[in-house]
Parts: structure tokens; C-alpha cells; sequence
């Protein structure tokens, strides 16, 4: 009668688990941690979303020398406002938008700044140092199966992939039921007993 207890429990766990399954909820990024993924993580758009510089240097047009633009030399952020004609300059930093026209990243390394006349012994080919749109995941690209287990990696990796929540599986709620008086909260176990180790 025992065994068929126990079946008949092991059964109905397995119903019930079975049917929270399926259940899920959505979780902002910032409480998904240690949750489990419902859906597959895909990219919203293509990663990166622009063409950027893969270096700190100077976003180029031709094979130089070029002429620096000084208003943008200080402020590699504002090189997005620029469009680079032949022969011009434009300073950048790692993970920068690159100017319309930039045929090249020449990394500040391998430059020389004379006044605003900048020049290199290397020979730059179409596309040194650019990053692309959509070099590392195009839009819909899966980052992260369905089952996965959320840590810092993958939330960091969904926030860049423009989301701001995650659908996650529901966490059931638990209790336990002590059948017995084995089981004791405090002090020293006696022969027969055990103490809770929750």
C-alpha cells in the first residue's frame, strides 16, 4: 500500500509540475537574475545598430594625408554631425557612430598630428577598423535560448539588445509539511532526530 502511496504522490507532483510549466511572466532586467528564460532572447535590431569604430583614432576619407577638422578633434561625439569629404579627418573613440564618407579608422597609434595635418607610414585598406551594423547579431538573431538560466552575462546581453524586461517561468510557490516530530528547529539532536537545514 506503501509503494502505491508513494506512485500515486510521485504522480500528482508530476501533474502539477507539468501544469506550471508553462507558465510565465514577464520581469524587468533588473530583477531577472537567477530567473529562468521562457522565450527564446532574440536581438530587437541589428548589433551594432550603426556602423562604428572598432579603435580610439580617427575616422578617415581616402588614403591621406588628411586634413584633421579641428571642430570635432575634442569631441569624437559630435563626429556623427560630420561628413567626411576626401582627404579630411575626423577624431573617434571605440564604439563611436563613424562620420558619413569615413573609408577607414586609422588608430591613433599608427598616426602622426602635425598642426592639423594628419598622416600615417601604414597604408589603410576600405574598412580598416569599422565595425559594421549587425557584425555581431542581426535583428531577430537568437542571443539566448529558451531554458537558459539568467546571469549577469545574458541580462547585460538583452539590455544591449534592446530590451528592458524578459518573459521568465513563473517561480510556483512552495511549502513544506513536517509529518513528524523527527525534524527539530533548535538546539542539539537527539538519537531519531535531525536538525532543519533551512
Amino acid at each position: 500500500m506503501e509503494d502505491h502511496q508513494w506512485e500515486a504522490a510521485r504522480a500528482d507532483a508530476h501533474a502539477l509540475g507539468s501544469r506550471i510549466a508553462g507558465i510565465r511572466e514577464t520581469v524587468p532586467l533588473h530583477l531577472a537574475g537567477g530567473r529562468i528564460l521562457a522565450a527564446d532572447l532574440t536581438a530587437a535590431y541589428p548589433m551594432p545598430h550603426c556602423a562604428t569604430s572598432a579603435m580610439d583614432g580617427y575616422a578617415v576619407n581616402g588614403t591621406g594625408p588628411w586634413k584633421l577638422l579641428r571642430a570635432h578633434a575634442a569631441n569624437p561625439a559630435a563626429a556623427d554631425r560630420v561628413v567626411l569629404a576626401a582627404g579630411e579627418a575626423s577624431a573617434v573613440v571605440t564604439g563611436s557612430l563613424i562620420p558619413e564618407g569615413t573609408t577607414a579608422i586609422l588608430r591613433v597609434e599608427h598616426s602622426t598630428l602635425q598642426g592639423s595635418l594628419l598622416s600615417s607610414e601604414r597604408t589603410l585598406r576600405a574598412g580598416d577598423d569599422i565595425r559594421p551594423s549587425g557584425t555581431e547579431a542581426s535583428a531577430g538573431d537568437v542571443l539566448a535560448a529558451a531554458g537558459t538560466l539568467l546571469r549577469a552575462g545574458v541580462i547585460a546581453t538583452a539590455a544591449v539588445a534592446g530590451h528592458d524586461e524578459l518573459p521568465v517561468a513563473a517561480v510556483p510557490p512552495v511549502h513544506l509539511v513536517f509529518t513528524g516530530d523527527e525534524v527539530i528547529t533548535s538546539g542539539h539532536p537527539t538519537p531519531g532526530q535531525v536538525r532543519d537545514g533551512f
